[in-house]
C-alpha cells in the first residue's frame, strides 16, 4: 500500500500528460465494468481455494501459492514505484503524499504489472499443474474441459482488465510472465532443494 501510494504521487498526472499509445487499446473496445475484474478474480480465486483445500498435500500447494504469490506482489511494488507511467485510466485516484494513512483501490500509476492478471494466472497455473491430474482416467475429459474453461477465464479476464483501461496492455503481459515464470521456478526449487 505504501509503495503503491508512492507510485500514484509520483505519477504523470494523466489528465496533462497523454496515455502511452497501446495496441491492445485500438483493438479491444473501452467499458467501464471494474466489478467484472473482481468478479473474475473470485470465479478463478475460490475454486483454485476449494482444489488446494482438497489437495492431498494441501499444505504443499498452499505455500507454493503464497509464495509465488508474493514474490509476484514484491516485483510490483518494486516496478511500480521505480517507473511512474501516466495512467490509462479516467477518474483515476491521485495520491496527495500521505503515503502511511491513505488507501484507495482506484489509484493512478499502480501500472506495471497487473496484480489481477497475477491471481488469474496463478489460478490457472495451479488447475494446470495440480488440477487437472487428479481426475481418474475415465474421466480425463471432464479435467481438459476444465482446463479449458479456466484458462478461457484466465484469457478472457485479462480482456476484461484491458478492455477497462485499468492497465496497458503491456501490463497483463508482463504479468503473465511473472507469475508464469515465478511460478514454475519456485516449483522446481520447492521440488529439488526444500522437500
Amino acid at each position: 500500500n505504501v509503495m503503491a501510494n508512492v507510485a500514484s504521487y509520483l505519477s504523470p498526472d494523466n489528465t496533462e500528460t497523454p496515455k502511452l499509445p497501446d495496441r491492445g487499446f485500438e483493438a479491444i473496445p473501452s467499458i467501464t465494468l471494474l466489478w467484472l475484474t473482481d468478479l473474475a478474480d473470485a470465479l478463478l480465486f475460490v475454486p483454485t481455494i476449494l482444489l488446494i483445500a482438497t489437495h492431498y498435500r494441501p499444505l504443499y500447494l498452499l505455500c507454493k501459492v503464497l509464495l509465488v504469490w508474493s514474490l509476484c506482489n514484491i516485483m510490483r511494488i518494486t516496478t511500480v514505484a521505480i517507473t511512474s507511467m501516466p495512467d490509462p485510466r479516467d477518474g483515476c485516484i491521485r495520491s496527495l503524499g500521505e503515503f502511511f494513512t491513505s488507501f484507495s483501490l482506484h489509484r493512478c500509476g499502480d501500472c506495471m504489472f497487473s496484480g489481477h492478471t497475477v491471481i488469474f494466472v496463478i489460478s490457472a497455473l495451479v488447475w494446470t499443474s495440480h488440477g487437472y491430474h487428479r481426475f481418474p482416467v475415465r474421466f480425463r475429459w471432464l479435467g481438459i474441459l476444465c482446463l479449458v474453461f479456466v484458462w478461457s477465464l484466465c484469457i478472457g479476464s485479462a480482456i476484461i482488465v484491458i478492455a477497462n483501461r485499468a492497465h496497458y496492455t503491456s501490463d497483463v503481459l508482463v504479468a503473465f510472465y511473472v507469475a508464469g515464470g515465478n511460478f514454475y521456478i519456485l516449483t522446481y526449487i520447492l521440488d529439488h532443494y526444500i522437500e
